[in-house]
């Protein structure tokens, strides 16, 4: 895709976007003094700042974004970022690749408890809140509805299979996980928190960035 295409495609996505800072009285009038020296309102002159920081969809020009890059790296956070397993997974551009690996392991875990239930039980639950059997599983055919199965042995066995496909899928999501980790780990020289602590941290971040993106 060329340049051009891109931006074409990023501008279709322009839109108000809430997102709230901190400032003094002070500041508030001081940027509203800078931005009106310029005849712009606050919101052109963080539009204009923004887009020459992260050399946006729209941007002043080379030199802006260099003068800007130069400012980001100087200060404490650019010079002295803090050692996060967020950081590690945005310089590896892979935070949605482990967000869905994460969530896709989270929701194998949350579903286990509910099939070894069903299956000690026999009975299964609905969305609705409704439960039914094994022998309210059907197959539909050009005949019409037919049993899927004939007695609740072949259904017993079926659930129990489907119980350790959905372990080893676990299992499997959780050593990629800790690969992710490891190899965070062996990048850093300071102490960082723990796994559960950092994958908070990156859920979070994600969750306001998803929010944002989407006016919620």
């Amino acid at each position: 895709m060329s340049n051009g295409k891109e931006q074409q495609l990023e501008i279709k996505t322009i839109k108000e976007r809430t997102i709230e800072i901190k400032l003094s009285d002070a500041d508030v009038e001081r940027l509203y003094k800078k931005a009106g020296s310029a005849s712009l309102s606050v919101s052109e002159l963080l539009e204009n700042f923004v887009g020459d920081l992260v050399n946006g969809t729209y941007t002043n020009g080379s030199d802006e974004r260099a003068a800007l890059n130069n400012w980001f790296e100087r200060c404490y956070f650019g010079m002295f970022p803090e050692e996060s397993f967020l950081k590690y997974l945005i310089d590896q551009d892979t935070i949605e690749e482990f967000l869905e690996l994460y969530n896709d392991m989270r929701s194998s875990v949350d579903q286990m408890p509910v099939m070894e239930e069903e299956f000690k039980t026999g009975i299964m639950k609905r969305y609705d809140g409704s439960t039914y059997t094994w022998q309210d599983l059907v197959v539909c055919t050009a005949e019409g509805d037919m049993p899927r199965y004939s007695r609740k042995e072949e259904w017993e066995k079926e659930q129990l299979e489907n119980i350790k496909q959905e372990k080893e899928f676990v299992s499997d999501c959780k050593e990629q996980i800790d690969d992710y980790w490891n190899d965070f780990l062996q990048s850093v020289n300071g102490q960082v928190g723990t796994l559960e602590n950092e994958i908070e941290k990156v859920i979070k971040w994600y969750g306001d960035m998803d929010r944002v993106k989407n006016g919620v």
